[in-house]
């Protein structure tokens, strides 16, 4: 329900009398409804890349190793890299981890730097590796466990005086000015009907101040299998299904700061007594899915290892709510509101990219070097559902994405004569998006180390930091650089017996 004062309807007029007009001649069609852009699809090719890329740490030790952990996978945490490599394991193996995350963004708009950070301390992992038989003709190795697989705390503060551009004239630009109805720039009295044409005067000159935020995690609950085919060859299948919930809130501000926009002109519409609009956005999202991991190891005496796996994502599901608030204020103290009902909750499935990893491993000087690469085809994301445009989700996987390769290198050292490990890796991954000025690529750094309390028990600990910068979307024709840093710290307990 709009509230209206006085001064608004007499103050305009014009609006209100071109507006009569289009409601007569949408009467006289009756056959055309308009949902505006902004609350049809809240569902977009950003939403497959974020579960299809996790931020996970799996264990400690595998965190600190990176992305080259594949290149050793010789214990728990085998069972979401290769699991084929769960036979390594001499007795069984129980783990659980505790990691602290610390976001920090800074976003970059019109030239000027705002900076954000979110904190979130969490459950890792827990999980357990169970070898059914032990011997020199095989290994049988069953693990399960906990963990999370992502976590989505995060967000942006943007600001910037915006000259060549504004999200209401994104609301205007392309619409047909016959079918208006739930244009939100239209519903607001920011836009109206001037010789045909569906035009605003708050095309640019604005101050913009958004505020995003992220919240939410994804969590699995896995089980793999590892056989040992040979002596030196194993095979492993493992089985992950995750869950979880998303949330993104989105309070963006547009206000005329310079009161360039202080008269109404109900002509021509060449200005408006504008102050200040608020759009409020909300999207909730609740997560399942599920993905199988078939891996093979080979291993080269008691040095040399190499293995690959193959990831391939089943049914992912995502139920969306979304909702949206909206009011624009005034010069002399009027505001008129448009909030649109919430639509019903919808049901996307969404089809995630398949990806092939292959690592080695060798052992020299009391030094363990590893070293993996892993390519996923995020041309192959899809989605359909009836609050989507599976036909445009496509068109911007094959058009937007490319191939994405992660690679990484690390070594593993046991100090001699000192209960001490030592841990250290790089890993790259390359920019999903065809266009490198999208952004996208992430340099992550990861050290850690292990105590043996026992000779069969040790705590790790870990420390990594990624770093990606990347061309966000505000609205259609806007943009705005987010550069990045996730730390995460994390311990774990891990005993084998």
């Amino acid at each position: 329900m709009k509230t209206i004062t006085m001064k608004t309807v007499v103050g305009k007029a014009l609006l209100s009398q071109s507006r009569m007009l289009s409601v007569c001649v949408l009467a006289i069609m009756c056959c055309v409804t308009y949902t505006s852009s902004l609350y049809s699809q809240a569902v977009y090719i950003e939403d497959g890349l974020r579960y299809a890329q996790t931020n996970s740490l799996i264990t400690p030790r595998a965190g600190a190793l990176g992305f080259a952990y594949a290149g050793i996978a010789d214990d728990y945490a085998a069972l979401y890299v290769n699991p084929a490599g769960l036979t390594m394991l001499p007795l069984a193996e129980f783990s659980a981890s505790a990691q602290f995350n610390i976001y920090n963004s800074t976003a970059t708009h019109f030239g000027t730097a705002t900076s954000v950070g979110r904190t979130s301390p969490f459950l890792g992992h827990v999980g357990i590796a169970l070898p059914i038989r032990v011997g020199d003709a095989g290994n049988y190795t069953i693990a399960f466990g906990y963990s999370r697989e992502s976590d989505f705390s995060g967000g942006d503060s943007v600001v910037g005086f915006n000259t060549s551009s504004s999200l209401i004239n994104s609301w205007v630009s392309g619409q047909n000015s016959a079918t208006l109805n739930g244009n939100a720039a239209w519903e607001l009295a920011l836009a109206d009907v001037v010789n045909g044409r569906f035009i605003t005067p708050l095309r640019n000159n604005l101050q913009q101040n958004v505020s995003i935020r992220e919240r939410g995690a994804t969590n699995t609950l896995s089980v793999g299998l590892g056989v040992d085919v040979t002596k030196n060859f194993s095979l492993g299948l493992s089985f992950i299904g995750t869950f979880g919930e998303y949330s993104y809130r989105r309070i963006f501000q547009e206000s005329d700061a310079q009161n360039r926009y202080k008269t109404l002109d109900t002509k021509n519409l060449t200005d408006i007594d504008f102050q200040r609009l608020q759009a409020v956005e909300f999207v909730d999202h609740t997560i399942g899915g599920s993905r199988l991991i078939a891996g093979a190891q080979m291993r080269f005496g008691d040095n040399i290892r190499a293995g690959v796996s193959f990831t391939l994502p089943l049914d992912y599901r995502i139920t969306e709510q979304i909702s949206n608030s909206n009011v624009a204020f005034f010069d002399k103290g009027d505001s008129v509101f448009y909030n649109p009902n919430d639509p019903t909750a919808q049901t996307i499935r969404f089809t995630l990219p398949w990806s092939l990893n292959a690592g080695v491993s060798a052992h020299v000087a009391g030094i363990t070097f590893t070293g993996s690469a892993e390519v996923s085809d995020l041309t192959s994301i899809r989605a359909t559902g009836t609050a989507v445009d599976a036909t445009a989700i496509q068109q911007a996987a094959t058009t937007l994405l490319t191939m994405q390769l992660r690679a990484g290198v690390g070594a593993e050292y046991d100090i001699p004569n000192m209960p001490l490990v030592l841990r250290g890796s790089y890993s790259y991954s390359s920019s999903p998006y065809l266009k490198s000025e999208t952004g996208g690529v992430a340099s992550i750094i990861g050290v850690g180390g292990g105590f043996y309390v026992t000779p069969n028990s040790r705590l790790d600990a870990v420390y990594r930091l990624s770093l990606r910068t990347y061309s966000n979307l505000l609205y259609s024709g806007a943009t705005y650089t987010s550069s990045q840093a996730l730390n995460q710290i994390a311990v774990q307990y891990v005993v084998r017996f």
